[in-house]
């Protein structure tokens, strides 16, 4: 998981943005990609969560603790300068991920209308009208 979030933070938030659209383009193209490279890794995951409550909570506190120290402050600084709507960070964050969400739903249920190219603008088209000023 460690790997994962460095990897994460070098290809993304290591980088920095000035934009919404920036930030929502590179997030959600990296981990569009990151699924549908690693979806036998997600599914074995998903099942995990299913039968196993210590590896839940271990992984949401990896999730927090990753958001806030990699998106938070990028989130804020972007709301300071008036770039992102003023919406809670929880809300702001959800927005942000729940595309992947229901990419990585659609894979794993083998529904595929859409090809990945094709996934990825369509969900940073709806993100950043739902998330920008």
């Amino acid at each position: 998981m460690d790997t994962v979030a460095n990897q994460f933070n070098d290809n993304t938030f290591g980088k920095g943005f000035e934009s919404v659209e920036e930030l929502v383009k590179v997030t959600i193209a990296d981990r569009f990609y990151f699924a549908d490279k690693n979806i036998n890794v997600i599914r074995l995951m998903l099942g995990q969560m299913l039968v196993n409550s210590v590896f839940v909570e271990d992984l949401k506190k990896f999730f927090e603790q990753q958001a806030k120290q990699l998106v938070l402050p990028t989130i804020v600084r972007l709301q300071a300068e008036q770039k992102i709507k003023n919406l809670p960070i929880e809300k702001i964050l959800q927005i942000l991920f729940y595309p992947l969400a229901t990419y990585i739903g659609k894979r794993v249920l083998g529904i595929n209308n859409m090809s990945l190219e094709e996934e990825i603008e369509f969900a940073t088209e709806i993100t950043i009208k739902t998330l920008k000023v």
